[in-house]
């Protein structure tokens, strides 16, 4: 979490993080995560020994206790908008590691369909295609953009497909960059007139919502 604390900067996205030891424990801890990850833990860490926040915000994972007998919180994650509105959570075991990069990938779908009427596949990342929802159908600058997807057995056209209307800012997309393949092509960027700060955005002007 700490050595990718730039990567949520960067897209405009503050972290807080909340453990069920001490003041006291987290100073101890922290020392030893900053040794391993070689990254300093800079955001807020609170405190809930009694367990009270996590309980208010239902963390607790009850198939398991500490050594308190108290119950184990879930590794639980929350994507809060500036309106104070919880768009995402992400609830896994307290057995189960999870992935920040997965946290990041969603965080980046929410602010391009915040922006854009579309909407992201299964394992989306930033450059793939994504789908046009039926309000783009109906903004003729992104109707000009879509593709069949061809070879559905149904032989409906209910699938409409267009590049990532974001993918113009780079010239490939996040998973061409990490797997060396090229996979998608650099999509137009399509700004209109109902996509309220969505050019600012583009240019880096602009907040991101989340």
């Amino acid at each position: 979490m700490a050595k990718m604390e730039k990567s949520f900067l960067v897209n405009n996205c503050k972290m807080i993080a909340l453990s069920c030891d001490s003041l006291e424990d987290h100073a101890v801890w922290i020392r030893d995560v900053e040794t391993v990850a070689e990254a300093v833990v800079s955001f807020p860490i609170i405190a809930d020994p009694a367990r009270s926040v996590s309980k208010a915000l239902k963390m607790d994972y009850d198939r398991l206790l500490g050594d308190d007998s108290k119950p184990l919180t879930a590794r639980v994650g929350y994507i809060v908008s500036p309106k104070k509105e919880v768009v995402y959570i992400s609830i896994v075991p307290w057995t189960v590691g999870r992935s920040f990069t997965e946290f990041l990938r969603a965080l980046k779908a929410l602010q391009l369909t915040f922006y854009h009427p579309v909407a992201t596949p299964a394992e989306w990342v930033p450059g793939d295609k994504v789908f046009l929802t039926d309000k783009g159908k109906a903004i003729p600058e992104y109707n000009t953009m879509t593709q069949s997807c061809p070879g559905l057995p149904s032989r409906r056209d209910y699938i409409t497909l267009i590049d990532d209307p974001q993918a113009a800012k780079a010239d490939v997309s996040e998973r061409a960059a990490t797997s060396g393949i090229t996979m998608i092509g650099g999509g137009k960027t399509v700004i209109t007139e109902t996509e309220a700060g969505a050019k600012a955005a583009a240019s880096g002007e602009g907040k991101s919502p989340y």
